[in-house]
């Protein structure tokens, strides 16, 4: 842009362009003026330059661990396409390493290039169906919740505490009450009588709508409709009409986002793909902007007299390539790659499992329970099947086992799964919602053994066996996230999705995928490391 002076923290500048006013719905020719931090003055005046000035892009859903990136890794990716804040859930790392966890990334994200908010996690351990590294209780929700960078009470994934008015939830709840902050919610396919005494008890958000229906049904009753599209999950296109019809109770969010995936696009991507389907843009900027900072109270400018200097500057909306954003005043280097983390914090006690320990006899005839696992959704089918010998080749079976991390002494959960056609090989990880024990599938006892043992030796991460090839990713910060710069790490998540796509999986995101089939709280079945867990009916098989 022309006519741009060099911004600092202390100094002033003046930006000229097409100046997008999401209030007033709007766009004007003017000049923006900043003063440490500040916008003193937005002035309408003719102007020669044509670029877009517009608010920052607000993900209002998001769990940083799942990019498998520190917060501030993860800011470098999401700036540089023009994302100025986030609302991010810790709860991965806080169900592995509890409040130290939760402290270490928001100490983390103080180096961060964008503002990185916090929900208080709600749920840790998700629910007493599987073994967490670490408990939250209700005095450590009201210390988070005292604290400025909290914004919400998370996620309230237990629902059956919330309806049967648990203590230990409506406790959580009631403070967050107390101190006026949102309670974010986690409820896919109620009936309709719980929903209602769901969102009676205050919860405000939900970002798990599977149908537009659902979508609907909730935001008639007042809820706050965060469309997701993230690496697994993608509900974008199917609740999309939402926007038209209550535009002003929807948020974009991502949710859960590879690395690999944000390199290429964020909410930017979103905007780009509702306007092209004729959405109306001011709508538009309002769910991926406005909305959220309202709804969340955040201190993020939103291109205001008086509010803070955080905006971007793209030269279209069809193309929206970023070429500035500032943030507080500052411009921020969009194509910094980061250093590597030296802090390091974990919580890992398995010890080697031998292949005897995951072998289990089923006799002939006997009806198994399996999970049907389904591409871009979360949700999966209860599938029955009769033993006989060759039903894992005919079907296209695949064996699951999780092994508790936190405990020396603990024996294997096994189960069946079906939709993921691992050949000659496994996978594993210890990002496995929300307890984020050892997970892994195979196409053979002994192929599975190497690839938990595997993921034991380097204490977390990922890992891939395909016949004597192994191949792991440690991820040396709780299990979850990895110590290098996104420019380091992206390159060797590559190697290895390219190594498990040569096992036979064609699932457009398979680590996802494996890493939500051991939360029970999503429908229909799912493990833990207690056993094979039917959600809808709320008990183990």
């Amino acid at each position: 842009m022309k006519n741009k002076s060099k911004s600092s923290s202390a100094g002033t500048s003046v930006l000229r362009g097409q100046i997008v006013d999401v209030s007033a719905r709007r766009i004007f020719p003017g000049s923006v003026h900043i003063n440490r931090g500040y916008i003193d003055m937005i002035v309408e005046e003719p102007v020669s330059e044509t670029d877009i000035i517009l608010p920052g892009l607000v993900d209002s859903h998001v769990h940083i661990e799942s990019s498998m990136l520190t917060p501030d890794h993860f800011a470098l990716l999401a700036a540089s396409h023009g994302t100025i804040a986030v609302v991010a859930d810790p709860h991965e790392i806080a169900n592995v390493c509890g409040m130290p966890g939760v402290d270490y990334m928001v100490n983390n994200a103080q180096k961060a290039s964008i503002a990185i908010y916090f929900s208080a996690p709600s749920c840790v351990p998700a629910t007493s169906l599987d073994s967490s590294g670490a408990v939250l209780g209700v005095q450590d929700i009201a210390s988070l919740l005292a604290r400025k960078e909290f914004v919400s009470l998370g996620e309230m994934m237990n629902y059956p505490g919330v309806l049967s008015y648990d203590s230990d939830v409506w406790g959580k709840i009631n403070i967050a009450k107390e101190l006026f902050k949102p309670i974010d919610g986690h409820a896919p396919g109620l009936n309709e009588g719980d929903l209602d005494k769901y969102i009676a008890a205050g919860i405000s958000t939900d970002h798990e709508c599977e149908t537009l229906d659902e979508a609907r049904k909730k935001a008639s009753l007042g809820m706050m409709i965060q469309i997701r599209q993230g690496s697994a999950a993608k509900n974008f296109d199917v609740l999309l009409p939402l926007l038209k019809e209550y535009p002003d109770q929807v948020m974009f969010c991502t949710d859960d986002c590879k690395a690999i995936d944000l390199q290429h696009g964020h909410i930017d991507v979103l905007v780009k793909r509702a306007l092209a389907q004729g959405y109306d843009l001011f709508d538009v900027l309002r769910a991926s902007s406005w909305n959220a900072v309202c709804h969340y109270n955040l201190d993020v400018g939103m291109l205001q007299e008086g509010d803070r200097a955080d905006l971007i500057v793209i030269e279209d909306f069809n193309d929206f390539r970023v070429k500035t954003l500032m943030r507080r005043g500052v411009e921020i280097d969009i194509q910094e790659h980061g250093v590597k983390e030296k802090d390091l914090i974990n919580h890992f006690f398995a010890r080697p499992i031998f292949e005897t320990e995951i072998v289990k006899p089923i006799p002939l005839g006997e009806v198994v329970n399996v999970i049907g696992v389904q591409d871009k959704t979360l949700a999966t089918k209860h599938l029955f099947y009769e033993w006989s010998p060759d039903l894992v080749e005919k079907e296209g079976l695949n064996k699951i086992v999780v092994v508790n991390r936190y405990q020396e002494k603990s024996h294997p959960a096994v189960g069946w799964v079906k939709g993921l056609n691992i050949q000659n090989g496994a996978i594993a990880s210890t990002i496995s919602h929300d307890s984020h024990n050892i997970v892994a599938i195979g196409s053979s006892d002994e192929y599975i053994t190497r690839a938990i043992n595997a993921l034991i030796e380097q204490k977390g991460g990922i890992v891939a066996v395909k016949q004597q090839q192994i191949y792991g990713l440690p991820l040396r910060i709780a299990g979850l996230m990895s110590d290098l710069p996104p420019y380091e790490f992206i390159p060797k998540y590559k190697s290895l999705d390219q190594l498990v796509r040569s096992l036979g999986v064609s699932l457009s995101s398979p680590f996802i995928t494996l890493s939500f089939l051991s939360l029970p709280v999503i429908p229909s079945l799912r493990i833990t490391d207690k056993g094979v867990f039917e959600v809808k009916q709320f008990r183990y098989l």
